[in-house]
């Protein structure tokens, strides 16, 4: 619990430190910009690459299908906790509860608590994940399944990472030392760069705006308490040789509000503001929930 706590409060300080960088323009609004496609496009990608990029083991391709189950049953649990608790057209409130920040915040959770081992199961439920934000979530934002890009689904970043680590995966042959390290290095940048991201955009949001709307609460209960409840229960289904893949996967799913949901929701020409809040709130409510709810399941789990 100790060790969950110290690395949340790591998390704030890195964060803090990106909202200061921004608040004394040492990162503008364009600099935010380009180190959100930075880590999406090149960080995010070298760490799943890399994170899959292992020695074929038929034990652990078993594993890997394994975690893409649970991945769908976390993401399922969290669709049906959304369903129940915003009925009817509240589309943007759904998606913040079913859809989390299991990239910025999951894959430094993940590595720090857990070990670099356990990312290969934080990578395939990041490329689960997708499957249904660009389906099932962007039809709760348009209200329109005609919308749906399948372009989008499979040429996003982590497809892409999946499908390169994979086809690495199955080919018998090993990465070359240089390019190894140069995945390292860009899989290292993960942490720091993504905390500080996000508190840029903490910064970037109107403080009265995050803390004003009471319906945003709810939808960060929903996310950050009622979503990670639901995963628990129907992980402790599982038996215990799956505790680290459990862990993992429930550390991804205990993460606030997704940012896609603010990108998608300008996209589609919706009140993008008012996705931004539920992801600043949700992630600073985060710093107090992540503690107790990851220590819940390390208590009964191990």
């Amino acid at each position: 619990m100790s060790l969950v706590f110290e690395q949340v409060t790591v998390m704030f300080l890195l964060m803090l430190a990106g909202a200061g960088a921004y608040r004394v323009h040492l990162i503008s609004d364009e600099g935010s910009r380009q180190l959100t496609q930075l880590l999406l496009y090149l960080c995010n990608p070298a760490l799943m690459i890399s994170s899959l990029a292992l020695p074929f083991d038929v034990q652990l391709f078993k594993q890997g299908a394994l975690a893409a189950g649970v991945s769908v049953i976390v993401v399922l649990a969290a669709l049906i906790s959304a369903r129940l608790m915003f009925p009817g057209g509240q589309g943007v409130e759904q998606f913040g509860v079913a859809f989390c920040n299991a990239g910025f915040i999951g894959i430094p959770l993940v590595s720090q608590l857990l070990g670099e081992g356990c990312l290969f199961y934080l990578t395939i439920y990041l490329t689960v994940m997708p499957l249904f934000v660009w389906t099932v979530g962007l039809t709760l934002i348009t209200g329109d399944a005609a919308g749906i890009r399948w372009r989008k689904i499979f040429g996003n970043p982590a497809m892409i990472a999946f499908l390169i680590g994979f086809a690495l995966f199955l080919l018998p042959v090993p990465i070359p030392s240089a390019l190894g390290q140069t995945l390292s290095f860009l899989s290292a940048c993960n942490t720091p760069l993504g905390m500080i991201v996000l508190g840029v955009f903490l910064a970037q949001c109107p403080i009265r705006e995050i803390f004003a709307n009471r319906k945003s609460y709810a939808v960060s209960f929903g996310r950050l308490v009622v979503a990670p409840l639901a995963s628990l229960a129907l992980l402790s289904l599982l038996p215990a040789s799956l505790t680290e893949m459990k862990l993992t996967i429930y550390i991804a799913g205990c993460t606030p509000v997704g940012v896609l949901l603010a990108m998608l929701s300008q996209k589609a020409g919706k009140d993008c503001r008012y996705g931004a809040t539920l992801v600043c709130l949700s992630t600073l409510l985060s710093l107090f929930s992540l503690p107790p709810m990851i220590g819940l399941a390390l208590r009964l789990w191990t």
